[in-house]
């Protein structure tokens, strides 16, 4: 049994895959982007926390999502799983955070600045930095798990 997961991202429009991300060795949870839209964030079942690139290595990965296929073939209900020669720079982990628990789901701080927050669920919250290898603070509930949870953003009411 292959237990390797990998994420894809997918021009739905011309079914192709774009891109793949390979790295959990369990089921991914949860995904967040980075507020600066260059990274992204992923966990899952197997504890591990992982940042991933999102700037391609030449713009045709951005472009196949915004022109349209002039062709109209008939909806077939056949999916192509082949990768297109368009790679994503990063296909491998910027950094892998290790935790305690498989994770749920995860968020990222939003705010002005360079933000380096993200926020985790599961067994506990764990609050974390990029700069460390282990979460900042830990919120705990003892037997209760979270499954789903997200960050807002404040907005102060101008004078």
């Amino acid at each position: 049994m292959n237990t390797s997961v990998e994420l894809r991202v997918w021009n739905l429009s011309s079914r192709e895959c774009q891109a793949q991300f390979n790295g959990h060795a369990g089921f991914v949870r949860g995904l967040c982007f980075a507020p600066n839209g260059n990274t992204f964030l992923s966990c899952g079942s197997d504890k591990t926390i992982k940042q991933w690139h999102t700037i391609p290595t030449s713009t045709s990965f951005f472009t196949s999502f915004s022109t349209s296929s002039s062709s109209s073939s008939s909806s077939s209900s056949s999916s192509s799983s082949s990768s297109s020669s368009s790679q994503v720079r990063g296909t491998k982990p910027i950094s892998t955070f290790l935790g305690q628990n498989a994770y749920q789901g995860i968020d990222h701080q939003y705010g002005k600045g360079d933000i380096h927050t993200f926020v985790t669920c599961g067994a506990q919250i764990d609050i974390w930095d990029y700069h460390r290898t282990e979460p900042v603070h830990t919120i705990n509930w003892g037997t209760a798990s979270i499954t789903r949870f997200g960050l807002t953003r404040t907005h102060s009411p101008s004078p």
